[in-house]
Parts: C-alpha cells; sequence; structure tokens
C-alpha cells in the first residue's frame, strides 16, 4: 500500500527529472531523489555535516559558470535577489555570506535554478555577525573555493571545463558578450565592468533578468540565458550614453 509520503517523492521525483522548478525546502527532504538523478554536483541538503575550520555557501550552477567563468565569488549589496535595503547588522556595503552548518544552507540557495553547494577554509577574510552568520566583504578567489561533486570536494581550479547546458549558458550568447564587451570596454573603467551585475528574478508571468550597470543604470527584461541579459543590459546603457554606434548615432 503506497503512503501519501511515496505518492508526494513519485511526483517530485518526476518533475525533478522534467527540470521543473521544486521549491528547496522541498528538496531537502528528499535527498535521495536529488541524489539517484544527480548530475556530478551535489545539491545542497539538511542532511549535509560539516567539517571544522570550514564555512559553506550554496548557489546554483548558472551562477557556479559565472565563478568558473571570472575566477571569483562576487559579493553583492543586500538587495540582492531580496527586499531588504541593509544586511542584519545594518551595514550596506557588498557582501556574500557563508555558514558554518552546511545543513542550513540548502535554505539560502536561489529559489531558481539547480542548487549547488560551495566551502571555503575559514580565515581571516571572513568575519563573523552576532547571530552567528560569516561574511566576507571581498570576492572569494576560485583558489579557495570547493564544490561538493560526486560526495567528494573538489576545488574549482581544477575544474577545468563545465560546458553543459545546465551549467554554461548557450554558446551564441557567450559569444555575443565577448565580442560586446569590447565595445564597453571603450566607455566604462574597469571597476564599473567588475561591479556590474545581473540575475534572475520572478514576474508575474514567469522568469524575468535584471541587469544593474554604472551609476546605477538598470535594465530588466526577459533573456534567454544570465548571458543574454549582459548583453541586452550593456547595450541598453550604451545606447543611454549615445556610444558610436548605439543610441541616436545609429
Amino acid at each position: 500500500m503506497l503512503l501519501a509520503k511515496d505518492l508526494h517523492a513519485s511526483v517530485v521525483r518526476k518533475a525533478y527529472k522534467a527540470r521543473k522548478p521544486i521549491p528547496n525546502e522541498v528538496l531537502a527532504d528528499y535527498p535521495e531523489i536529488t541524489g539517484s538523478v544527480r548530475e556530478s554536483f551535489d545539491e545542497p541538503t539538511r542532511h549535509l555535516k560539516s567539517d571544522p575550520g570550514y564555512l559553506y555557501h550554496a548557489t546554483n550552477l548558472d551562477n557556479l559558470g559565472d565563478i568558473l567563468d571570472t575566477g571569483r565569488l562576487k559579493v553583492f549589496p543586500p538587495y540582492h535577489g531580496t527586499d531588504q535595503t541593509a544586511w542584519p547588522d545594518g551595514a550596506t556595503e557588498r557582501r556574500n555570506y557563508w555558514s558554518a552548518d552546511a545543513s542550513v544552507v540548502w535554505q539560502f540557495a536561489p529559489v531558481e535554478g539547480r542548487a549547488v553547494i560551495l566551502r571555503a577554509r575559514r580565515d581571516g577574510q571572513f568575519s563573523r555577525e552576532s547571530a552567528g552568520d560569516w561574511f566576507s566583504k571581498k570576492a572569494v578567489p576560485i583558489k579557495k573555493l570547493e564544490v561538493l561533486k560526486d560526495g567528494k570536494w573538489v576545488p574549482l581550479s581544477m575544474l577545468e571545463s563545465v560546458a553543459t547546458d545546465s551549467v554554461r549558458e548557450d554558446a551564441y550568447d557567450r559569444a555575443a558578450l565577448k565580442e560586446l564587451m569590447k565595445d564597453v570596454r571603450k566607455h566604462a573603467t574597469p571597476k564599473q565592468i567588475k561591479d556590474a551585475w545581473a540575475y534572475k528574478t520572478r514576474g508575474v508571468s514567469g522568469w524575468n533578468y535584471e541587469f544593474h550597470g554604472p551609476k546605477d543604470f538598470f535594465w530588466h527584461g526577459q533573456a534567454n540565458s544570465l548571458d543574454d541579459a549582459k548583453v541586452q543590459g550593456w547595450t541598453s546603457w550604451l545606447n543611454s550614453i549615445d556610444a558610436p554606434g548605439y543610441g541616436f548615432d545609429v
């Protein structure tokens, strides 16, 4: 006789295999499902064990691709992907957040996309809030990061390529962004380019993208991938400053 939980597990398994969005709090109750169909990278669950001296951070495959491409885990303002205007301690500078407890970070994974878990050895780069969470005010270099892959912690610096559909955006969007950045570098400073960022956000009709560029420039709309959103965002920025070949100069 099937129990209610068995029926629910069957539904979750089918949705997971079909790559449909499933809340992380639901997946956390079914490690056997995510483990049976995982694609190399393990997902964070409430059953993960922590190792002394390490801090843990949850993200998703899209962001993992960005970390591998840029060589660092970036810092973000408190309103990145949230509706808060300041961090719990009242600060507003850019940060990334960590926990010494690997079993809780699944709660902080992006709501969309396949979640993955990273860790870094705790050192002087990280500070601790009074509530117990850890954070860094600087981007964490890839040489410090490890990802849980097939049950083992693997240094990200050893992953030469993650060119799969579930990890890297479409190659066309990547090439288009690379070409566009040649023009962007003519008008934006290295710091402005480094500080620009884009991410997915849920809208009324589904998932949309946001791009945040120099001097509080903002673009939002639909895109094929994170790279496509950056292409559209940077293109809009170039239009806004009437760069040669863009805006009214076209």
